[in-house]
């Protein structure tokens, strides 16, 4: 039994803490822009819930899971 508990406490000492997605940053984002409308017309736009950090940016009015469409 000692032997099991100490190879136990050993695997764990040298195994790391997992990563989330929350800890991940993104490694850029677009511009900010007031609105949609000059979001798109600069060429961006079409940001997804939950994938895309710019969907917080705006509204999604119809409550599709996308803005800037």
């Amino acid at each position: 039994m000692i032997r099991v508990s100490k190879a136990v406490k050993e695997v764990k000492a040298s195994t790391p803490e997992p990563r989330t997605l929350v800890d991940a940053q993104p490694a850029s984002t677009d511009p900010w822009f007031d609105t949609c409308g000059d979001a798109n017309a600069a060429g961006y736009g079409n940001y997804r819930q939950g994938a895309d950090v710019e969907y917080g940016w705006y509204q999604d009015r119809d409550g599709d899971g996308f803005v800037c469409e």
